[in-house]
């Protein structure tokens, strides 16, 4: 089976977001959507491919959790 391009359009990406990023002033290059968390790492896929990013310690420390991050999830 070859190999699909995954967009953010088809990991639920419509109009509807576009719109809200108007209204702030962003690009639409500018967003990325969690596809999976891997550990303690969230892997993100924009228009560029997926990539790798971790939260950082600031807002870790002033959102902490009880709970730790569920794991296989894909949303916002």
């Amino acid at each position: 089976m070859p190999n699909q391009k995954v967009t953010i359009e088809k990991l639920g990406w419509s109009p509807w977001f576009d719109g809200l990023l108007a209204l702030q002033g962003y690009s639409h290059e500018q967003v990325a959507r969690v596809a999976a968390v891997d550990r303690e790492q969230l892997m993100l896929l924009n228009n560029s491919g997926l990539f790798r990013a971790r939260l950082s310690g600031s807002y870790l420390h002033h959102h902490r959790r009880i709970d730790p991050l569920p794991q296989g999830v894909a949303g916002e």
